[in-house]
């Protein structure tokens, strides 16, 4: 089976949308992790699902979760979880 891993900037991101969920509902942030953690390992196993984004970084993936946007690059091994981002931000520049 293959597998996803996060880098140091996804779980901080992560920990960002907790922090800005838990002020709500943790049950919300819950709901929102788990389809966040679904998606990943969908990516995982079928990584050409999502959208080429060689315009922000060479080998560069994403995925929609609701309004937040999963960056990825494909590996031997799955995938890697670059970023995971509201799709309001300015991307672009997040990847300089």
């Amino acid at each position: 089976m293959k597998r996803y891993r996060m880098t140091p900037e996804a779980v901080r991101d992560l920990e960002e949308i907790a922090d800005f969920f838990l002020g709500d509902s943790a049950s919300i942030a819950r709901r929102l992790f788990d389809r966040i953690e679904a998606k990943c390992q969908t990516l995982a196993e079928m990584p050409g699902i999502g959208r080429s984004r060689n315009e922000l970084a060479p080998g560069l993936f994403s995925s929609l979760v609701g309004k937040y946007v999963i960056f990825y690059r494909p590996d031997e091994e799955g995938v890697e979880i670059v970023r995971i981002l509201h799709g309001a931000r300015d991307l672009p520049g997040l990847f300089e």
